[in-house]
């Protein structure tokens, strides 16, 4: 019989204790096997509120909605916490959160012979969109294009998708973008989709999409993380929110600032 979300929580918060446990009395040969039983516990845990969102997702009279609306599924994860006297690392249990992989609800849906979506090659949009993207980063970096059609790995079906020429300009982006909102979700009305992409939207992908690599190289958007980035984009649009960017305040400053102090202190 499938354990419970709740049996499975109070199996991680016993096995942490465990954990702990060994840690404390120097007892290494345990904390190996304690320490692997904890993550597991942590990812059955994970696995099993997955698969309960979806199933609830599922049953609603609009799941592609739910799902954009919900956005992520309450998680759990490990912390680890160091003594400041002795330096003993001990692990605590943190409640976390993991965005919805709507390519997987997707499947999942799909399994049930039910179509979520408003067109059912849409991840494959997504796919070719990355390819588009990364020849406009390239081209904006004055890097050769030459060989990245034949060394870029796309799937066959997302070759065939037609979305346009290499968008130049952010309104080009905004115009592919839209044909992908439109393909996950799709509400008429005067001929068009209510889900309209704005150039915020826009911006948001320009600004989160790429991330620089430990040699100093661009890395261009997989498939997995512009799904990320749409799924972000469409929550937007469906809850009317805003962006938000993080930075450093004052107050984080100061306490770096206090914690290098001590640090040097210590030393």
């Amino acid at each position: 019989m499938e354990k419970t979300l709740t049996e499975l929580l109070m199996y991680a918060e016993n096995v942490k204790k465990e954990l702990n446990s060994a840690i404390l009395s120097d007892s290494f040969s345990q904390v190996g096997k304690c320490k692997e039983a904890f993550d597991k516990a942590i990812k059955d845990y994970n696995e099993k509120a997955v698969i309960l969102d979806y199933i609830t997702l599922r049953s609603k009279s609009e799941p592609m909605k739910a799902a954009i609306d919900q956005l992520s599924i309450a998680t759990i994860e490990s912390k680890q916490n160091k003594d400041k006297e002795t330096g003993t690392i001990t692990y605590t249990l943190e409640s976390a959160t993991k965005q919805i992989d709507l390519v997987a609800f997707d499947e999942f849906c799909q399994r049930e012979k039910l179509e979520i979506a408003h067109e059912s090659l849409w991840k494959y949009k997504v796919e070719r969109f990355c390819l588009l993207i990364t020849y406009k980063v390239m081209k904006d970096l004055n890097c050769d294009t030459g060989k990245l059609e034949e060394s870029y790995y796309i799937s066959d079906i997302a070759k065939q998708i037609d979305l346009g020429k290499t968008p130049t300009s952010n309104s080009a982006i905004l115009k592919q973008l839209q044909t992908i909102i439109d393909a996950i979700i799709y509400v008429e009305e005067s001929g068009k989709n209510i889900y309209k992409v704005t150039s915020h939207d826009v911006n948001y992908i320009v600004a989160t999409m790429t991330r620089r690599s430990k040699s100093g190289t661009v890395v261009s958007p997989r498939p997995t993380t512009m799904h990320m980035l749409v799924m972000d984009v469409l929550h937007r649009i469906i809850t009317n929110g805003d962006y938000q960017v993080e930075y450093m305040t004052k107050k984080q400053a100061k306490e770096s600032k206090e914690a290098e102090v001590v640090i040097v202190t210590e030393k």
